[in-house]
């Protein structure tokens, strides 16, 4: 039963049940912009704002707002917190994964489950950020093309345009047309019903940003166009090199799982034989975002499906030599692997008991490995997923602990005092965790009429002086500005403990009289 559990409708709920588990406590962002979203979609909501979206009090065009909408979609089915605001992602999720396995004409559900069991969908499957929405509806539009349904999937593709901007839309039709043209229906490019499809799409694309313009146009050219689109071209950050192997690095657990795929011959046909679709899919993102200077590696995760595909789903006779290699590198992967986990429970970062569940899953996922079972390897790398979701729900719960002991009942007011703008700002985040809206203040003035009213302040360490004559209580918690700096600690050290890790909150509040 444990090896047909992924090839069954059932793998949907089992990845709706190990990604819905904990999700209200996951306030670890493993990146760095949902900060921006989650502060940006609470005051659209407190505002009954839908067109343009606001941050401290402004309208902000960073980004379009259809990832606000879920956002607050979230918020009004499942109440305000964190479960509400990560859970659309969630389904996100589990539906793009449902396309990879519809596109893949797959009789399984392994692709789907393949697409949920790597780092990448872990990451941007649990957070309130955008990729997880550019990757579905990139599938939906797809899936809709090889359905043929034109109209709709370019309808689709408009709709996209209201999630980070035009760019995906016109790299999806730039697939588009490659794809009529290499399938020898090129000539439909021309036609008057295609031509309306596209302009009706364009159409729907440009509606938002046509709205938004009409009521802002310095702030829609100057921030969303100039700022987040053309200065970027000038922004240089990281390297080709760096970019596709962070890219690699997102589909662990399953990329031993991909190499041993393509040691089969079989396997190698099978790609070969849809090697048109697999390069009108992909090959202008990968252009695209290889030579564009501003290299994040977020922006790859729109090739993860094409890996997914890759895969197959029961190697045949794979090449022995290569085969000896992969299996020697999963069993060594797995041995360094145990000791850093036993290192991260020794420097207190895990507990010994998600450890030790780390630790099986890592062992599960050798001997899946070494059965050649593609069942058993989506289960595993499920596993091992969610024990690197678990630990951010532990740092996430230790992070936060002493500002919930500290700020009381639910109905006492809390505020940061925020003297300048910085769009990296917790308050969305904090606030979403904790259940509860936290205020932000502007000057110190609106200080004590704030704590006369009742209401408890967060100082952070450059505004500690500010608490004289008041109640307060010291709130330590991980230094971080844009996510969780992973990396930074491995380096530095693994010892939670370490002083220098930790940065120092004040909560304070006016003594009883």
């Amino acid at each position: 039963m444990i090896q047909s559990w992924a090839r069954t409708p059932a793998a949907l709920l089992v990845l709706l049940l190990f990604y819905s588990f904990f999700l209200w406590k996951f306030s670890i962002p493993m990146t760095g912009d949902q900060k921006v979203y989650l502060t940006v979609a609470m005051e659209m909501r407190e505002k009954g704002e839908w067109l343009i979206p606001h941050l401290f009090g402004k309208p902000n065009f960073l980004k379009p707002p259809l990832q606000y909408w879920c956002t607050i979609l979230g918020w009004n089915v499942f109440g305000f917190g964190l479960f509400g605001a990560l859970i659309p992602s969630v389904i996100a999720m589990i539906a793009a994964g449902f396309l990879v396995k519809r596109i893949s004409n797959s009789k399984t559900w392994i692709p789907c489950v393949f697409f949920g069991s790597t780092l990448a969908s872990m990451t941007y499957g649990t957070t309130a950020q955008m990729e997880i929405w550019i990757v579905l509806f990139y599938l939906l539009s797809w899936h809709l093309i090889l359905s043929d349904k034109p109209g709709l999937a370019l309808t689709v593709v408009g709709i996209m345009s209201w999630i980070k901007g035009p760019l995906y839309s016109v790299l999806w039709g730039l697939g588009w047309i490659l794809h009529e043209v290499v399938s020898g229906r090129w000539q439909g490019l021309y036609s008057w019903k295609t031509i309306s499809r596209v302009t009706f799409g364009c159409a729907v694309g440009l509606s938002w940003f046509f709205l938004a313009g009409l009521k802002f146009p310095d702030e829609v050219l100057g921030v969303f166009l100039k700022r987040e689109n053309i200065e970027k071209l000038n922004t240089p950050l990281g390297s080709p090199t760096g970019l596709w192997f962070e890219f690699l690095v997102t589909l662990w657990p399953l990329l031993p799982w991909l190499m041993i795929s393509l040691l089969c011959r079989e396997n190698r046909r099978r790609i070969a034989g849809k090697g048109s679709f697999y390069l009108c899919f992909a090959l202008f993102p990968a252009l695209f975002f290889t030579f564009f200077p501003y290299r994040v590696g977020t922006y790859l995760y729109i090739l993860t499906p094409l890996m997914i595909w890759w895969m197959s789903e029961r190697p045949v006779s794979p090449q022995a030599g290569g085969l000896r290699v992969v299996l020697t590198l999963v069993v060594f992967t797995a041995a360094l692997l145990a000791l850093f986990l036993v290192r991260l429970s020794l420097g207190h970062w895990i507990s010994p008991l998600l450890a030790v569940f780390a630790l099986a899953s890592t062992a599960f996922w050798v001997f899946a490995h070494l059965r050649l079972n593609s069942s058993l390897v989506g289960l595993a790398s499920l596993l091992l997923v969610s024990a690197v979701r678990l630990g951010g729900v532990e740092l996430g719960s230790r992070d936060l602990e002493g500002l919930r002991i500290a700020s009381g009942e639910g109905s006492t007011p809390i505020a940061y005092l925020m003297e300048g703008e910085d769009i990296w700002h917790e308050v969305g985040l904090v606030s979403s965790a904790l259940g509860r809206r936290i205020s932000l203040l502007r000057e110190q003035g609106e200080i004590q009429p704030f704590l006369k009213s009742g209401g408890k302040m967060i100082l952070a360490e450059e505004q500690l002086g500010l608490g004289e004559g008041l109640i307060c209580r010291d709130w330590s918690r991980l230094k971080r500005r844009m996510k969780f700096p992973l990396r930074e600690l491995i380096v530095e050290g693994l010892d939670y403990n370490l002083p220098k890790l930790h940065r120092t909150f004040r909560i304070c509040w006016l003594p009883e009289t």
